[in-house]
């Protein structure tokens, strides 16, 4: 972050602290009025909602600056990228590409292109700086791989290439979805799931005259027996006495109650 600051010309008035001399003209002291605002405009744009409720009191951006300092830690590459994500943003529809080698020449006569060629040269400030550009999108990989201080910048770019990421599909998305609301709905009610010892609620409701006091399962037990007494006798496949339900069957199979 202090490579930003020189080379907007900001070092002196944001990090040192530094402020006119006395009887300086009026002219140095709009400059650096106008400077002032700038670099408290650039604070509030550059650090987190999180952030701006702590220094948002300060009056002078030296103190932003020494508070986010001794606070939060923001000088190295990775905190400058993730700060700067904010009002940063990599547009696709570029008329004229620019590669970023030639950003980062160290040939430039640009003295900000000439401090970022300086510190691209270091392998941890590159690793650093690919990270932050991916923290705000793949927090879990970037955590992850922040807390391995000994991986190179190669090592890094060579893990996020053998990450596997599989987005799901519409049809996936729709499946899930559907098995959600099936799994909302009411489940209807199952006598083959009723315990045993609860009392048979249909010979009370369709026979109440003749119907006693037995369980499910001894309803079930002797409906099944009358149903393949039937089947024996009518000689019908079994898949059509399976569906087959009259009164003539829950009548014979109350019998036994009688």
């Amino acid at each position: 972050m202090e490579a930003v600051w020189r080379s907007l010309k900001l070092y002196e008035l944001v990090v040192e602290g530094k402020r006119p001399e006395p009887g300086s003209g009026p002219e140095k002291n709009e400059a650096f009025d106008a400077m002032f605002h700038a670099a408290i405009g650039l604070h509030l744009q550059v650090v987190g909602p999180n952030v701006i409720k702590h220094i948002v009191d300060f009056k002078n951006p030296h103190e932003m600056w020494m508070h986010l300092k001794l606070e939060y830690k923001r000088g190295s590459s990775f905190g400058l990228v993730f700060q700067l994500g904010k009002i940063m943003d990599v547009h696709n529809n570029i008329e004229d590409p620019i590669s970023i080698s030639s950003l980062l020449s160290g040939d430039s006569t640009d003295e900000y292109r000439v401090l970022f060629a300086r510190c691209f040269n270091i392998d941890k400030e590159k690793r650093d700086f690919l990270l932050g550009m991916l923290s705000r999108h793949h927090k879990s990989a970037v955590n992850n791989l922040i807390t391995r201080d000994d991986l190179s910048y190669a090592q890094v770019k060579q893990h996020l290439f053998d990450m596997d990421y599989d987005p799901p599909s519409q049809n996936s998305a729709f499946l899930t979805e559907r098995q959600s609301e099936k799994s909302a709905l009411p489940k209807p009610f199952r006598p083959n799931k009723v315990g045993r010892k609860i009392t048979c609620s249909y010979c009370l409701k369709h026979f109440p005259s003749i119907a006693k006091r037995h369980t499910w399962q001894i309803f079930r037990k002797k409906r099944a027996a009358e149903s393949s007494k039937n089947k024996n006798k009518l000689n019908t496949p079994a898949k059509e006495v399976a569906h087959m339900t009259s009164a003539t069957d829950d009548q014979s199979a109350l019998s036994t109650y009688r």
